[in-house]
């Protein structure tokens, strides 16, 4: 690899040749620089980045030794992260701050606090870098000089480039590096951006792999993705049901109505949660309930379905009416167990009671009551149906435990009342099975505190709000804004938002409350308590809380996400500006074909847009350099490096002209390609042509200067020799 050396590239000399030289050498550096920055902007990787700005420092620009390092603001100290050269030990016997304390006013913490380049081209006359001077003079450092990394206004840390000869930093050397400083910040701002979003990415994927509801995609009327809730719940793995049509889980009486709703949120529209039956694995019948989104998936639009299974809601539902239908029968068909006491025995008793305890009707009458009562119970069951005979009021229903026949003990709540029957006191119990209930109590119980569970370390903020008022967030909500939480509770969250969206706020609210549905997310401006403006997404839902009616927020904060979007957007903007302004052309090829190419390539080449879009790049090659550029773009697509290489190219009228190509691999519409920068060296090669031929030129007339000095030197010693013969003195003085 050939070496630009900056540092003193720019000294003034007289010659016009050097001069070219000069412009050349600048052009080459300038050039470098573009090189290394498309490098590192397209990595999203700290290391790589590092890496390779050190690297080009050191092996493209010649210097000594050079080092990048962050800033931590708690220590005020500036932290290495990576180093290329000659440095054997030297970072780890220094220490380098950017506060204004002796270790802090060396060029790197000068830089850092003045957000511009520190030089110092001579350390052992400059006192700022005395802390530092015996170790740089063992490693053979002179001189040197910082570069502040800012991105956004904002300095990350500085690249502490050194040299083993003083006076090496001149201002065009500064201004390169710095650029790079600044293109490298830049490049690690991006890096760390992605680092944030695939965390929020990761998250999100643990939440929908964990949720206890089904989460599917569907794309082109296939299944695209099913999390593990969706894949336990049908029976199916994971390969099973990926790419399966999605009306092939749907029963069959269901599939229209369900294939309607996705195609309406597919154009655009949004349909109520609804509920379905669905088909598992073996066959049988799951009652769901779904929701449904319009979502972009691998590029396409698709649909997100989160499904419930209510299968357990809609069995209570039918236990439910079946005792309804048994209250319509009273005794005999009741759902409950209904039975008479008298004188401590049981002389009545309804079927569902034979039913329950398991015995026939016989082995239960004339039974005394409380031997079918669970012997912790007895003494407690004995002393209410006393307090109910002699007129007492209980508390209604009381809780206790049967023994059926089979010796199972069952939960029951029993209510009971003082009758007549055959005209003395008796008691008449109604007794019901709360075992399922009792079971189903703890799964609500369970279900509720795993809500809670969720809701309270959710990464998201999650409030609720009934009659304008919040009566519950989590941890996350009240950090977001700044407060906390009994700060937050009993207040109208409407306060948090910002003025210009609230009234856009409470019309979505009135909505959903409405029970009419919403896009969403949707986006609003809160303000925090120290009055900072965040940027958050919000998904609200109607929901039931104690009884009534409610409004459940999940809001996150995308301030971070915005900052990006926009930087991305700006970034893209300053990429298009660079390429359509920039002096040399620059294209893409995607399967051989040219896909892209800017204005300055068009004027190179004599295409318009349309002829050139979509050519074969063998066509734009000279037939004798053919083989090789395509053999090269082959080694780029491999992502092997090459040099920036000459070839000959051919214009639309077949001229040929002498171009320098620097190639690097690229993504183009989700394809591999290839980016070019062509810069046209016509003018360099005849300038070097002509300047070969001058050479050669001057060596001819310096051959012949040399063979005439030869000849008058013979011809004097003869003069010399004659005089001498003479008796005169010598005419010429010769020196051998």
């Amino acid at each position: 690899m050939s070496v630009v050396r900056i540092g003193g590239i720019f000294k003034s000399v007289k010659t016009p040749y050097n001069q070219l030289e000069i412009c050349e050498n600048c052009s080459k550096a300038l050039s470098k620089i573009f090189e290394i920055s498309q490098k590192i902007s397209s990595s999203l990787n700290q290391d790589t980045i590092v890496r390779e700005v050190c690297k080009a420092i050191i092996e493209d620009f010649g210097f000594r030794m050079v080092w990048i390092g962050i800033i931590t603001p708690d220590s005020f100290e500036v932290k290495p992260v990576y180093q290329e050269g000659f440095e054997y030990g030297y970072l780890s016997s220094i220490k380098v701050r950017y506060d204004e304390s002796p270790l802090g006013m060396g060029p790197t913490g000068t830089a850092i606090r003045t957000r511009t380049p520190s030089v110092i081209n001579d350390y052992e006359s400059d006192p700022r870098f005395a802390p530092w001077l015996s170790e740089a003079k063992k490693r053979g450092y002179k001189s040197g000089c910082a570069f502040p990394m800012i991105a956004l206004e904002k300095v990350l840390g500085s690249i502490n480039v050194y040299n083993d000869r003083k006076h090496a930093f001149d201002s065009n050397t500064i201004m390169l590096l710095q650029l790079l400083a600044n293109n490298a910040a830049i490049a690690l701002h991006n890096a760390r951006l992605y680092g944030e979003l695939k965390g929020i990415e990761e998250r999100y994927r643990y939440l929908v792999e964990n949720s206890p509801d089904v989460i599917g995609i569907i794309l082109d009327s296939k299944i695209a993705f099913f999390n593990e809730a969706g894949l336990r719940i049908l029976g199916y793995t994971r390969d099973e049901i990926i790419g399966k049509e999605v009306s092939e889980i749907i029963h069959p009486e269901d599939r229209e109505v369900v294939l309607k709703d996705i195609e309406i949120v597919l154009s655009g529209g949004s349909v109520h949660p609804r509920e379905y039956r669905l088909l598992n694995k073996k066959g049988d019948i799951i009652y769901v309930e779904a929701t449904r989104k319009k979502i972009e998936y691998e590029g396409k639009p698709a649909v997100q379905c989160i499904v419930r299974d209510i299968s357990e809601r809609k069995k209570r539902e039918n236990e439910t009416k079946e005792l309804e239908d048994r209250y319509r029968s009273l005794i005999e068909d009741s759902p409950d167990a209904i039975g008479v006491i008298y004188n401590g025995r049981i002389v009545f008793c309804n079927n569902r009671t034979i039913e329950l305890l398991g015995y026939t009707y016989d082995e239960i009458n004339g039974k005394g009551a409380i031997e079918f009562i669970s012997p912790e119970d007895r003494e407690r069951a004995s002393k209410n149906l006393m307090s109910v005979l002699s007129g007492a009021t209980l508390p209604a229903p009381r809780e206790y435990k049967l023994v059926k026949k089979n010796g199972e003990c069952i939960d029951i709540e029993l209510t009971s009342s003082r009758i007549v029957y055959r005209g003395k006191p008796a008691i008449q119990g109604v007794m019901r099975d709360v075992s399922e209930r009792k079971k189903r109590d703890a799964r609500i119980k369970e279900m509720e505190e795993r809500y809670r569970n969720l809701a309270e370390n959710s990464p998201d903020g999650i409030g609720v709000t009934c009659n304008g008022r919040a009566v519950f967030i989590n941890k996350k909500w009240a950090e977001a804004l700044g407060y906390t939480i009994d700060e937050i509770i009993g207040r109208n969250p409407i306060e948090h938002i910002h003025p210009e969206d609230r009234e856009r706020a409470i019309n979505n609210i009135k909505t959903i409350l409405s029970g009419e549905s919403l896009p969403s997310p949707r986006e609003y401006r809160a303000i925090r308590k120290n009055g900072e403006i965040v940027e958050m997404e919000a998904a609200s839902s109607r929901i039931i809380y104690e009884g009534k009616t409610a409004i459940q927020s999940i809001f996150r904060d995308i301030s971070e996400r915005k900052k990006y979007e926009k930087k991305l957007k700006e970034m893209k903007e300053r990429y298009r500006s660079l390429v359509e302004n920039s002096p040399d052309a620059i294209g893409a090829v995607c399967d051989g074909r040219i896909v892209f190419i800017n204005d300055k390539g068009l004027e190179m080449f004599g295409y318009t847009r349309d002829e050139i879009i979509g050519m074969n790049v063998a066509k734009t090659v000279s037939p004798e350099d053919g083989e090789r550029v395509l053999n090269d773009i082959k080694i780029v697509l491999s992502d092997e490096y090459i040099p920036p290489r000459e070839y000959k190219l051919l214009k639309k009228n077949g001229e040929t002209f002498d171009v320098e190509i620097t190639r690097s691999k690229i993504e183009y519409e989700g394809k591999p390609a290839i980016q070019s920068t062509i810069r046209d060296i016509s003018e360099r090669k005849k300038r070097d042509n002509e300047m070969r031929e001058y050479i050669r030129e001057l060596e001819i007339l310096n051959k012949v200067a040399i063979e005439r000095e030869l000849r008058m030197i013979e011809l004097k010693k003869e003069v010399n020799k004659l005089l001498t013969e003479i008796g005169r003195e010598k005419m010429y003085k010769i020196t051998e």
